[in-house]
């Protein structure tokens, strides 16, 4: 997935469109302004220690919540658009589309049920359900292959027309991403 994300955001500021990058890490926040069209922000989570990836999730979301914040309001409001990538941000992607009037684009890059070795475990059924509660309340999904869209209509019953399929191997693909993302136009935060 770090990898799928470097080519995107490297690909959408070399096509001028503007992009933030909120990601995580163990040392305090940073900042780094790597070019007039990509910024990185590194959020550190708040509370430790964690009894699961769950409440280390759920804490750094809050930090996550308040770094957007503090960007939108300095004065990228008019174009702002959230594209989460898988369900680690679910929650605060839901919290700041709510609250902000914005549109939330949810990536899905692979599923609980192919990723977990007990996908009933508790663990599991916590994850599977952020990703349906992602899935539900964005505006649009986006995901790499057709079996994915299949799997993705059928764990999380989210109706065809709502996922967009954007391998990212075709040659033009930042360009199928940025139509996607147009599509989230109408949304009255836009």
């Amino acid at each position: 997935m770090a990898r799928q994300l470097e080519n995107l955001t490297s690909g959408l500021s070399k096509v001028n469109v503007p992009v933030t990058i909120i990601s995580c890490h163990n040392s305090p926040f940073a900042y780094e302004k790597r070019s007039d069209f990509l910024a990185v922000y590194w959020a550190s989570n708040p509370v430790e220690p964690h009894i699961s990836v769950i409440t280390w999730c759920l804490t750094l979301n809050s930090e996550i919540e308040r770094i957007f914040s503090d960007i939108f309001y300095d004065g990228h409001r008019k174009k702002a658009l959230l594209d989460v990538h898988d369900w680690h941000f679910v929650p605060a992607g839901i919290s700041l589309k709510k609250a902000l009037g914005i549109p939330f684009v949810f990536s899905i890059h692979s599923l609980e049920d192919q990723r977990s070795s007990a996908p009933s475990s508790s663990l599991s059924s916590c994850i599977r359900g952020l990703e349906r509660r992602g899935a539900i309340e964005s505006d649009l999904v986006i995901t790499r292959s057709d079996s994915m869209k299949k799997d993705i209509m059928m764990i999380h019953g989210v109706q065809e027309n709502k996922i967009i399929v954007i391998p990212s191997y075709r040659p033009n693909w930042i360009r199928e991403i940025i139509k996607a993302y147009q599509l989230t136009s109408s949304h009255p935060g836009e």
